[in-house]
Order: structure tokens, then C-alpha cells, then sequence
């Protein structure tokens, strides 16, 4: 597994599945490193506890909600954290394929 640089802000997008600053594709690609494998859109929802247990894993204690202000829970993980952590590659293992999850996500 290899270990990659994301600003923590992003990190918290995943855990509490609030969106704490633009663009989304930087949270994305948080999403998918945690996971390490690709993530379609139908899939977050249904594959964000995992990718929320993987980075907690590693930052137990980064926010799993957002209590009104996100700005605020913004500014107090950039406070614990600082601009940048490391966050190790997921082990890459999907138990469906995305045309599988697409068709479910559809029926």
C-alpha cells in the first residue's frame, strides 16, 4: 500500500459525509484512496462507512458529523491537523462491480 499527502478539510468531507470545502473531486479522490479502487458516483453512498472506517482507522479523532457550522468543524480540523496528513491506500477490494452497483442503485 502506498501512503498519499490529502488536506485533512477532505478527509472530513468523507467521515461526516459533508461536503466542508470545494471542489468535491478533492474529497472524491480522499474517498477513493481510503477505499483504494475507483468510486462511481452511484457508490458513495452506499460505500462511505467503509471509506469513514478506513480514514478513521488512522485518524480516530477526526469529526464523524457537523453540528450546524461546517466552516467551524472546517476550521478545527485544520487546527488539530495542520494543512496536510498522510493517508495509507486502501487495499483495493470491491465486493461489486460498478455495473453491478449501478444497475442495483437503478432497480
Amino acid at each position: 500500500m502506498q501512503d498519499d499527502e490529502f488536506d485533512p478539510v477532505d478527509l472530513a468531507s468523507v467521515t461526516t459525509s459533508v461536503l466542508l470545502q470545494a471542489p468535491f473531486s478533492r474529497a472524491h479522490r480522499a474517498f477513493e484512496h481510503a477505499l483504494g479502487h475507483p468510486v462511481w458516483t452511484h457508490e458513495i453512498k452506499r460505500l462511505q462507512p467503509a471509506a469513514s472506517r478506513a480514514i478513521l482507522d488512522q485518524f480516530p479523532n477526526m469529526p464523524t458529523s457537523v453540528d450546524g457550522d461546517y466552516v467551524a468543524c472546517a476550521a478545527a480540523v485544520r487546527a488539530r491537523y495542520g494543512d496536510m496528513v498522510r493517508l495509507a491506500k486502501g487495499p483495493g477490494v470491491r465486493d461489486k462491480d460498478p455495473m453491478t452497483t449501478l444497475t442495483e442503485a437503478l432497480s
